[in-house]
């Protein structure tokens, strides 16, 4: 919940608060792990950056 100007969060605010930090934090984690690995870094930009040639432009015999 966010803060009112002028008005203080009640201790039900800020405990509703901490436990959605608590939930949210592991899953933010795993993100922030998921995005440092190198082979996600291209694709997750764009799809077709991921190394892999263009439907149709492959070489074929």
């Amino acid at each position: 919940m966010k803060r009112r100007p002028l008005r203080e969060l009640t201790p039900t605010e800020k405990t509703v608060n901490r436990a959605l930090a608590a939930a949210r934090a592991p899953v933010e984690r795993g993100m922030a792990c998921l995005k440092s690995w190198r082979i996600f870094r291209r694709s997750r930009c764009s799809p077709r950056r991921d190394g892999r040639p263009p439907n149709g432009s492959a070489a074929s015999t």
